[in-house]
């Protein structure tokens, strides 16, 4: 009886053994999956600042150490890998064994009435997987494991473009804030020549009116400027989850390229873009997952051995069995089908998003050249001819050449130039941060 149960021992120990070197091979898939996840979009960055330790003016690189450490959405992408790391190494683990008892020819009548006579069954069973079921999960879940890595590396990209946005806007509205500012100060300078010439007697005291209303208009656009500053910078404090923005003011300025970028570059880079890397990965999802099915119409059976002591001679026999379904009703026939339509649909869908994201990018890369002649054309020639013009006849109305008509007429022109000049230098940052998350690589040199 001792050597029987022995067996049984052995049958267990044999069955644990299979299972922890399972258990191996999971932990060393997990640190192999992992080494694929070495993606860090912000190279050096200091990830261990904190919103306190900012001082009062707040750098490009600090907004962006912030947003990778305390963005929501980054740490939930960040969990989720975890959760598919633990399934992967859930999906490596052998089913279960089975222990069994059974008790034979008692409780009847006659001589079987009580147990002498009755056959009590020990056994232990164990399914047993064929055509490769286990290892098929399991490029399954290291898949999935792949494509939720692919995931934040895409949530971290977002995060990037939109701390560039977010901190692009501010720096505009920063600018514009100085240049209402400059008008504020050219109107009231305006004003207080005018009084002067009023009180001298030689110009009308409507004059003095009208320099009054360009005074009041360029207060209400400095106050609307305060106003949108305060609105783009708690829009950009929420990218790390605060609610205000603690620095005074952001360092840098807006900037062109010196060169733009071959579009053929672009468009190589494009391939890198973790939304087709993460479809590129869904498809090998699916391939992985029509194997699977495949091998799910393979009947599993299930080994069994045990002893059987007999009460009526006291011996012990040993027992043997193997049992496995028969696949009459269900061969798996439609979820294989099923899974083959999905690599299909994912091979399409691929091709739908590629084309979707080149055209986007073709688009974009036009828009970014116009606004670089725009940009040009304000910096090199419009800009200077207006404060020219500005000036001439401003000195002029001095002299008595010009009226004061025509001195705000050119000071009109001269800050709509300078403003529409701000414009096209924003959409033309925002349009470079939309191309880098297009690219998924830095192209502007975000240095301060």
């Amino acid at each position: 009886m001792k050597l029987n149960l022995s067996v049984i021992n052995i049958i267990i120990i044999t069955l644990c053994a299979g299972y922890g070197i399972s258990q191996n091979k999971a932990r060393q898939r997990e640190v192999n999956t992992g080494e694929r996840a070495g993606y860090v979009l912000a190279g050096d960055l200091d990830l261990n600042l904190k919103p306190e330790s900012i001082g009062d003016t707040l750098h490009f690189r600090e907004a962006l150490s912030l947003a990778l450490r305390y963005n929501p959405g980054l740490k939930a992408a960040k969990y989720k890998i975890n959760v598919k790391r633990f399934a992967a190494k859930q999906e490596a683990r052998l089913p279960n064994p089975e222990l069994a008892f059974e008790i034979e020819n008692f409780a009847g009548s006659g001589a079987y009435e009580k147990t002498a006579l009755s056959e009590a069954t020990f056994s232990a069973g164990q399914l047993i997987e064929l055509a490769g079921k286990r290892k098929k999960r399991l490029k399954l879940a290291d898949t999935a494991t792949e494509i939720s890595m692919l995931g934040y590396r895409e949530e971290e990209l977002s995060i990037f473009t939109d701390v560039v946005y977010s901190y692009t806007l501010v720096l505009a509205t920063q600018e514009e804030i100085r240049l209402a500012t400059d008008l504020l100060d050219l109107a009231g300078q305006f004003k207080d020549t005018i009084r002067k010439r009023v009180n001298a007697g030689r110009v009308s005291p409507a004059q003095l009116s009208r320099a009054k209303v360009e005074v009041i208009n360029a207060r209400i656009r400095l106050e609307r400027a305060h106003r949108k500053l305060a609105e783009e910078r708690m829009k950009l404090a929420s990218v790390w989850g605060a609610e205000t923005l603690t620095a005074s003011v952001l360092a840098g300025e807006l900037k062109t390229l010196e060169e733009l970028p071959a579009f053929e570059t672009l468009l190589t880079q494009l391939s890198e873009n973790p939304t087709i890397e993460i479809l590129k990965a869904n498809l090998k999802y699916r391939k992985h997952q029509v194997e699977l099915e495949k091998a799910n119409r393979i009947p599993d059976p299930t080994f069994s051995a045990g002893i059987r002591k007999l009460n009526e001679t006291n011996d012990a026999t040993f027992t043997a069995g193997l049992s496995f379904p028969l696949p009459l009703f269900n061969n798996n026939s439609n979820a294989i089908a099923g899974a083959a339509e999905a690599v299909v649909q994912s091979e399409w869908q691929s091709n739908s998003v590629r084309i979707k994201l080149q055209r986007e990018l073709q688009s974009a890369y036009n828009t970014l050249l116009m606004l670089q002649m725009e940009v040009d054309s304000y910096h090199t020639t419009l800009i200077p001819e207006a404060q020219n013009a500005f000036r001439i006849i401003s000195d002029g109305y001095e002299q008595g050449k010009y009226g004061v008509l025509d001195v705000l007429d050119a000071q009109r022109v001269l800050f709509e130039i300078r403003s529409s000049y701000l414009s096209s230098l924003l959409e033309y940052n925002l349009t470079l941060t939309r191309i880098e998350g297009l690219t998924g690589q830095k192209i502007m040199q975000y240095s301060h």
